[in-house]
C-alpha cells in the first residue's frame, strides 16, 4: 500500500465523532473575581452584572447586558443554547462550544476564544462576543479595570483570530476531493502544535475530523463522505500539545457530491509485459473497492476485493495467459452501494 500524507484514513471518519465542536479541557486557572467595574452608557451596573476574569479574559453575563439593550434572549435548555435577537440580527451561542452562528439575512460562523459557560446560573461570554452579538462598542480599560459599553457606538462583527481558511469561499459547494489550507496572517499563535479540520452539523455543532496534522499551514486533502449532505460548517482549529484550543476559523459549505471513480495503473490499449499495480481514484470516502479482470478471449472473470480503498492491487501477467483483457474498478460506500 502506498503511503499517503495528509489524508485521514476512512476509519477515523467513524471514530472521531465530536460531542461538541471542541473538547473542553480543565483550566489550571480559577475564576478571578477582581474588582472590575461595568459601565453601560455612563451608568455603573457592576453590582448587578458581576463581571469576572478567566485566563486573562474578561467575561460578562450576556442576558443581563442584552436585555438592558432591549435585545431578546432565548434560552434552550434541551440544546443548551442562547439565542440573542435584536433589530433583525440573531446570534446563536452554545454552552461550552466555541462555535458562534450569526444571521442577518445571510448566515455566517465564527469561533470564540473562550466558550460561553454557565456560572451561578448565568451565561458568561467574552467581551468581544458581546460586541459581535449586539453590534455595539465595548472597551476594556486595563489600567483602571473597567468595561465600558456604549450603545450609541455601533460595531461590526470582528473575528477573534487573524486566521483564515484559504481556497474556499463561504457557501461553496464541495463536490469531491478538496484541498484545505489556512493563512495565519500577522499574528503569531504561540504553542500551536496541531491543526484539525472539522466538518460540523450547523444545528448541533457535532461532526467529524476530516483532516489533521502538525504542519499548520500545509495543504491537506479532504475526501468527503457521501453520508454528509447539504449545509455544513467547515472549521480549521489549532491546538497546543495538551489539546487545548488556541485559534481557528469557520465557514459554511454545501456538500453536493457526484460520485466518481477512476481506474489507475493501466491505460486503454496498453500492452502489458510486466507487473502492474491497479488503484482506484475516488472523489469520496469509499469503504472498499472491487477490481474486475476479464480475459476477453474466454470471458473468464476474476473479482478481487481490496479492503483498503487507498491501497493497490498487484497483478502479474503470466506466460500462457496472453490475450486481451478488460479491467474495471468499483467503489462501495458505507451502505454497500457501488459506483
Amino acid at each position: 500500500m502506498n503511503g499517503r500524507s495528509n489524508v485521514l484514513n476512512r476509519s477515523l471518519f467513524f471514530v472521531l465523532v465530536l460531542v461538541l465542536i471542541f473538547a473542553q479541557w480543565p483550566s489550571s486557572h480559577s475564576l478571578a473575581t477582581m474588582s472590575i467595574k461595568l459601565i453601560m452608557d455612563g451608568k455603573d451596573i457592576t453590582s448587578l452584572s458581576s463581571p469576572i476574569i478567566e485566563n486573562g479574559r474578561t467575561l460578562v453575563p450576556i442576558r443581563f447586558i442584552a436585555e438592558e439593550l432591549e435585545a431578546e434572549v432565548i434560552w434552550n435548555e434541551k440544546d443548551r443554547t442562547v439565542a440573542i435577537e435584536k433589530d433583525g440580527t440573531s446570534v446563536l451561542l452554545r454552552i461550552d462550544s466555541h462555535l458562534i452562528t450569526y444571521e442577518n439575512g445571510d448566515k455566517s460562523y465564527g469561533l470564540s476564544d473562550v466558550s460561553p459557560k454557565i456560572i451561578d446560573s448565568r451565561t458568561y461570554v467574552p467581551l468581544r462576543l458581546v460586541s459581535n452579538a449586539l453590534g455595539i462598542g465595548i472597551e476594556w480599560d486595563e489600567a483602571n479595570k473597567f468595561v465600558s459599553i456604549d450603545s450609541s457606538n455601533k460595531s461590526d462583527i470582528t473575528p477573534f483570530f487573524d486566521l483564515e481558511i484559504l481556497n474556499l469561499k463561504p457557501g461553496q459547494a464541495i463536490t469531491g476531493k478538496t484541498n484545505l489550507q489556512i493563512e495565519l496572517g500577522n499574528t503569531n499563535i504561540k504553542n500551536a502544535k496541531d491543526i484539525k479540520y472539522l466538518l460540523l452539523d450547523p444545528e448541533t455543532a457535532q461532526g467529524t475530523v476530516v483532516a489533521r496534522g502538525n504542519q499548520l499551514t500545509n495543504k491537506y486533502s479532504w475526501l468527503p463522505n457521501l453520508q454528509d449532505k447539504g449545509e455544513k460548517v467547515l472549521v480549521a482549529a489549532l491546538y497546543d500539545d495538551s489539546g487545548k484550543f488556541l485559534a481557528g476559523d469557520a465557514i459554511p459549505v454545501y456538500i453536493d457530491i457526484n460520485p466518481k471513480v477512476s481506474l489507475t495503473g493501466v491505460k486503454e490499449s496498453e500492452i502489458l509485459d510486466d507487473t502492474i499495480y491497479l488503484g482506484a481514484d475516488t472523489n469520496f470516502v469509499a469503504s472498499y473497492v472491487e477490481y474486475e479482470i476479464t480475459k476477453l478471449d474466454t470471458d473468464e472473470i476474476n473479482l478481487i476485493t481490496e479492503q483498503d480503498p487507498q491501497g493497490q492491487y498487484k497483478w502479474e501477467p503470466k506466460i500462457g495467459e496472453n490475450g486481451d483483457y478488460s479491467f474495471k474498478v468499483r467503489a462501495y460506500d458505507a451502505e454497500g452501494k457501488s459506483y
